[in-house]
């Protein structure tokens, strides 16, 4: 199932294996991506633990990129990533690396 907002579609990350991700001692089975004509169009592929962070990253996404959201990423991705951090404190979008399987941190 995806949402559609402010002109971009939110769905679910699909790439999770059985075992998930292990993050602050969580495991995390299910994320979602913001995609524009089936392209992820975040800075470094970012996911989002929710819809409601999708939609803050892409609230944030079109006042830092206006026009070129989802391209020429380095003309504003620095600007993006300030705002991401400045937003807190909810749990920050995540593109991190799994640990192995039984690992927790």
């Amino acid at each position: 199932m995806s949402e559609q907002y402010r002109g971009f579609t939110i769905q679910p990350k699909r790439d999770f294996d059985r075992n998930g991700f292990f993050i602050k001692g969580r495991v995390i089975r299910e994320g979602f991506v913001v995609v524009r004509d089936g392209l992820n169009v975040m800075p470094a592929a970012t996911w989002f633990f929710t819809v409601g962070h999708a939609k803050t990253g892409i609230d944030i996404l079109i006042e830092v990129a206006g026009d070129k959201a989802g391209r020429d990423f380095g003309e504003y991705a620095p600007r993006f990533w300030e705002e991401i951090k400045a937003r807190g404190p909810w749990e920050p979008p995540c593109s991190c690396q799994k640990e192995p399987a039984g690992a927790s941190s």
